[in-house]
């Protein structure tokens, strides 16, 4: 309650011209190495990449949510955890050590379960919070009790340089290959997006799965060797569910449904390229994780504009979008060829640098990820043919196209060409 009193004075867009502010800040603070390593926090490149993005997420989620402020739906307290939920992530992305790691990690789960049960459009929203921390918990504590054994052993916590090998590090990576997810652990994700509210969805797309791929790279560089069968294993079903997601995503009749298991299909991608332990493959898999931060949440807010255009998410229901909102076909068509790896785009840079660190692999993997590239473009052209072209359906009711909701769909867009000019930070040999 002290914290919304200090938040409810403060207008609906302030906050996110605190966080652009932030995020320019951070960005004239480049590190070309770890610039703090303390007791509280450790910034390096990777880091500092990641709490950019964290800014950049947050500061359009906030802009997203101005329908809450209007309609006076307690827009203090949800202002209150977004920026509790950017504050977590953003001790994430700086945490010195396995146990800071952890704790952040798990904070930043809290938020966004007060958001969905809060601000959730349907009473499904409860089994998909009980999903969401089941499956979380389930990865996590394992973690905590081998970080507590090898600081028995090792006597160090740090997140820094190389350690030996030992016989349950896969339990390391087990919150993190949840957290992505890796497919067969995924069933937590479309719901969790699917009764999210805007805001929501854009974390979760944004911030949160790239929390797993951050935690992923940082426990997998910490070993420096090879994993063997294990590391085949999960390559394999990484590989896996990135070519059946798009066959889900072709059947799928719900927007954001589509949208959530396109995100498995490419964090797939990212699994296989951080097990490579090849610099190409690290660097690729950074680089996908911005691409995708922004197309994702970029497709999201726009699913959250035609919901309320239209009271559903149903493409039956939701088309001819293109008659009554030109901007929202012109965007929507940006990020869609974003999501395919549009040239110029950092997604394409990082599915190319994925693709030829897979090789090492095997010829099979590279062939499985020419056919996910065909089924990518293909639900992307499902997405965008039902739901801008046809006839306009009798419920949209567009009472205004608002300035603010074109302005985060073209900052979305924007941000995942412009982030080519930063390629230079993205390309580092492990951490």
């Amino acid at each position: 309650m002290i914290s919304s009193m200090y938040v409810v004075n403060v207008p609906w867009w302030g906050f996110s011209c605190f966080f652009i502010i932030g995020a320019f800040l951070v960005i004239f603070g480049v590190p070309f190495s770890v610039v703090e390593l303390t007791a509280v926090s450790m910034i390096d490149v990777l880091s500092w990449l990641m709490i950019v993005l964290t800014l950049v997420i947050c500061s359009l989620a906030i802009l997203a949510s101005k329908k809450i402020f209007f309609n006076g739906l307690f827009g203090e307290v949800y202002i209150f955890l977004v920026l509790w939920a950017s504050l977590a992530l953003i001790m994430t992305f700086s945490s010195p050590s396995m146990i800071s790691l952890y704790w952040w990690f798990e904070a930043s789960l809290v938020p966004l379960v007060f958001l969905i049960v809060g601000w959730g459009y349907q009473p499904e929203r409860l089994t998909a919070v009980k999903y969401m921390v089941i499956y979380t918990l389930a990865g996590s504590l394992p973690f905590l009790v081998v970080i507590l054994v090898m600081f028995k052993f090792v006597g160090s916590w740090v997140l820094w340089g190389g350690m030996k090998m030992t016989n349950w590090w896969w339990f390391m990576l087990a919150p993190f290959l949840v957290k992505l997810p890796l497919y067969g652990v995924h069933s937590w994700l479309p719901k969790a997006h699917v009764e999210a509210p805007v805001a929501g969805s854009m974390i979760l797309a944004g911030l949160t799965l790239k929390m797993g791929g951050y935690g992923l790279i940082r426990v997998v560089s910490m070993f420096k060797s090879s994993m063997g069968l294990v590391e085949f294993f999960l390559c394999v079903m990484a590989i896996w569910g990135a070519l059946i997601s798009p066959l889900l995503c072709i059947n799928q009749l719900d927007m954001k449904m589509l949208v959530a298991y396109s995100s498995v299909s490419h964090m797939g991608l990212v699994i296989c390229g951080i097990l490579t332990l090849s610099s190409w493959g690290f660097s690729g898999a950074v680089m996908m994780m911005v691409g995708h931060a922004f197309a994702s949440s970029g497709l999201f807010f726009l699913v959250g504009v035609i919901f309320g255009w239209t009271g559903s998410r149903n493409f039956k229901v939701c088309k001819g979008i293109l008659k009554v909102g030109v901007m929202e076909y012109f965007w929507g068509f940006v990020l869609l060829g974003v999501c395919m790896g549009m040239p110029f785009s950092i997604k394409l840079c990082g599915e190319v640098m994925l693709v030829s660190s897979c090789v090492q692999l095997g010829l099979m993997f590279c062939l499985v990820m020419v056919f996910m590239s065909i089924l990518t473009a293909a639900y992307c052209f499902y997405f965008f043919g039902c739901l801008f072209h046809g006839g306009l359906s009798e419920c949209v009711r567009v009472n205004e196209n608002s300035l603010v909701d074109v302005f985060v769909l073209k900052v979305h867009a924007l941000c995942a060409f412009l982030s080519v000019f930063l390629c230079d930070f993205f390309f580092f040999d492990g951490c």
